[in-house]
């Protein structure tokens, strides 16, 4: 007997600038992985990048013609391809389905990454679960707040160094109210080392308002999620076999075991003879749309002719002829005259960047570098203080004195050599002394010393120096058996007396007293000196000193004194244009794709982190609100001649409106229920 083949079901794993794939197997026992895709980056536009990433990631598989076909082809996409979490946006539509298209992969259906996390927890704890979804991605993070079953919060962030601390900030901007549901489910590019942070991260702190007890934290790698995603495809396999049957009875579709958005209908295909019709069906859209609006016109012309044509009879047939043609009237004018705006209401897409840049003076701009300026200036201020100090003055006491030689060798003495006295009173020679060498006496029998007569004066001042004749002294440094030192006559001259002088600390006090009155006047002159379109950082602001002198010494005697005190201001100032370029730049680098920021709702804050060897580092933090670029000729092209009633199924259709306005150029007209067959009647205004 012959076996069944297997099927083989394709999954890609897609994200804004990754792609993976995963193959499966079915066979009657169920789904099995057969093969698990490397990762790889694609430019999150273009669809040549978009099919290169999926090749290089099925790259083994697509090479064997024999493997390169699928039963089935599923997707696993960004919340943020999607419209309110319930179909594909239409640029990302197009992407899957020219892929599709150009492989022959018939597409399954699609899920949102995070919803099919809490389709598997829902079937494995059997109660609707809490948890916290972090996706770890190349350049950021994305946290999904899971509460009883339902997402309630999404918040992407940008950060080039991603930590628990960051993590743990964005927690803090999903401004949900109340205490989270302590569990993480980590999965995306998963860092050792960050795994190791979020591990022995204090989760909870002393308020406990962010965790009531240290949350649960479970990782998932990509053979993990790869059996997550099979429960889904599984599920879907199943619910397609129950549809087929369900269609020929009851004609309904019953989706409510699986996630929201898994539900891809525009995308099916049934083999190749009805792919081309769809091509070539799609090719002649503009065509088909020309030629029913041109028939609405002929059959509109032809009915009025008939009406003209018929005679009425008595006053009743000209009062019905006349309503009906009043009728027609209001019906031509409606479709061809009237004038109808539809108003589309955006909800913005809102993502924040932080980046760390370094503020360098006279660098031009670059990656992670900012130009700034360096602003300087000076100001001069004079102040007065009293001194509180005091000082000893006089004058110095002087005498002559006899210097003996009892050696023999004459001897010199240079001016200002120190003689002591007693109580170790010094007093220095005012002149060179040479004293000769002591000389026998042949009749005494006695030596004669030699002597030289020399003037001195006092070290210092007092009457302490006034001493008295035949005072013996020592010279500095010399033996007192060799040289000994008298004055015949008594010192005089010395006096001394206590004076208010300048102290050392009243000069420290003037100075700083000066500064206090200066610096707050030099940082306004700064701020009053930095040009309208630049921004004083205040933190980089120093000041310094250039000069400072007084009138009078320390310790120079005075009541008071005065002092003059020159100081320098220095900042960085940033060009706020250059701030704001740089600031956008970074945002648009996380833009979803075919979204426009909103250069109005910008918000820069800007904060210096550290001073540097090469200049100030600071952090700039960037939040921005982008909104869809929509083709308006496009949408108009699509509502000529609809109804009223299909406005609504072809505005849902657009990305992030909230809601929309029908306005009519005639109000009282505003109940007709086509809109116009001729597209010049019909406007699109975007309000965000």
């Amino acid at each position: 007997m012959k076996e069944k083949e297997e099927k083989k079901i394709l999954l890609l794993f897609i994200q804004e600038e990754l792609v993976n794939g995963l193959i499966y197997g079915q066979t009657e026992e169920g789904l099995e992985i057969r093969a698990l895709g490397e990762e790889q980056v694609w430019d999150g536009k273009s669809y040549q990048s978009f099919k290169k990433a999926v090749e290089q990631s099925l790259k083994k598989h697509l090479e064997d013609k024999s493997k390169a076909s699928f039963n089935k082809t599923f997707f696993v996409v960004s919340p943020f391809w999607t419209v309110d979490a319930q179909e594909i946006m239409e640029s990302k539509g197009e992407l899957l389905k020219t892929l599709c298209r150009e492989y022959r992969w018939p597409p399954g259906g699609f899920v949102i990454d995070d919803e099919s996390l809490v389709f598997h927890f829902k079937k494995q704890e059997e109660v609707p679960p809490s948890f916290i979804s972090l996706l770890l991605l190349d350049k950021g993070f994305r946290l999904s707040l899971v509460h009883l079953g339902k997402i309630k919060k999404r918040l992407k962030l940008s950060s080039p160094n991603l930590s628990a601390q960051k993590i743990r900030e964005g927690l803090d901007q999903l401004g949900f109210e109340g205490v989270l549901p302590p569990k993480f489910v980590i999965w995306g590019k998963i860092d050792p080392d960050l795994e190791e942070q979020m591990l022995s991260y204090p989760w909870v702190d002393e308020k406990g308002d962010l965790f009531l007890h240290l949350p649960d934290i479970q990782f998932l790698d990509w053979p993990q999620l790869g059996k997550i995603f099979k429960e889904i495809v599984a599920s879907q396999m199943g619910e397609a076999k129950e549809e087929t049957r369900g269609l020929a009875e009851e004609e309904e579709e019953d989706v409510s075991l699986l996630p929201a958005g898994f539900s891809f209908d525009d995308l099916s295909r049934e083999g190749e003879e009805e792919s081309i019709k769809e091509e070539t069906e799609e090719s002649g859209v503009v065509k088909v749309e020309e030629a029913m609006i041109e028939e609405k016109k002929v059959k509109i012309k032809n009915r009025l002719k008939r009406l003209l044509a018929n005679k009425p009879h008595g006053l009743g047939g000209w009062l019905v002829k006349g309503g009906v043609l009043l009728l027609a009237g209001v019906v031509v004018f409606g479709l061809f005259g009237l004038r109808r705006e539809v108003v589309l209401y955006l909800t913005p897409e809102e993502v924040a960047a932080e980046v760390e840049v370094l503020l360098a003076v006279d660098k031009a701009a670059g990656e992670k570098v900012l130009p700034v300026e360096e602003l300087s200036v000076e100001q001069q201020t004079e102040g007065q203080e009293v001194a509180t100090g005091t000082s000893l003055i006089g004058e110095k006491s002087t005498g002559q004195v006899t210097i003996y030689n009892r050696t023999s060798e004459p001897v010199s003495f240079d001016q200002g050599v120190k003689i002591i006295g007693p109580g170790s009173l010094a007093f220095v020679l005012l002149e060179e002394a040479k004293v000769a060498s002591k000389t026998p006496d042949l009749v005494s029998g006695v030596d004669r010393w030699g002597e030289k007569e020399a003037g001195v004066e006092a070290a210092g001042i007092g009457s302490e120096y006034n001493l008295a004749s035949e005072t013996v002294y020592t010279i500095e440094g010399e033996n007192q058996d060799d040289y000994l030192v008298k004055n015949k006559q008594s010192f005089s001259g010395g006096t001394s007396r206590e004076v208010n002088a300048v102290s050392e600390e009243d000069v420290a006090r003037l100075k700083q007293d000066l500064i206090d009155k200066l610096q707050k006047k030099m940082e306004k002159k700064l701020e009053e000196l930095t040009p309208n379109d630049q921004q004083l950082i205040s933190e980089t602001i120093r000041v310094e000193t250039v000069s400072f002198s007084t009138s009078k010494e320390i310790g120079e005697e005075g009541e008071d004194f005065s002092g003059q005190l020159i100081l320098r201001a220095l900042g960085l100032a940033i060009n706020q244009n250059d701030l704001a370029a740089f600031a956008k730049s970074e945002l648009a680098s996380q833009a979803p794709a075919d979204f426009q920021l909103d250069q109005g709702e910008v918000e820069i804050e800007f904060l210096p982190v550290e001073e540097g060897e090469d200049g100030w580092l600071g952090k700039i933090t960037v939040k921005g609100k982008f909104y869809p670029q929509l083709d308006t000729s496009l949408l108009v092209a699509e509502l000529k001649g609809k109804p009223k009633a299909k406005l609504l199924e072809i505005v849902k259709k657009q990305p992030r409106v909230y809601r929309y306005e029908l306005k009519t150029s005639f109000p009282l007209l505003s109940f007709f229920p086509w809109l116009p067959l001729n597209g010049d009647k019909i406007s699109v205004k975007i309000e965000q």
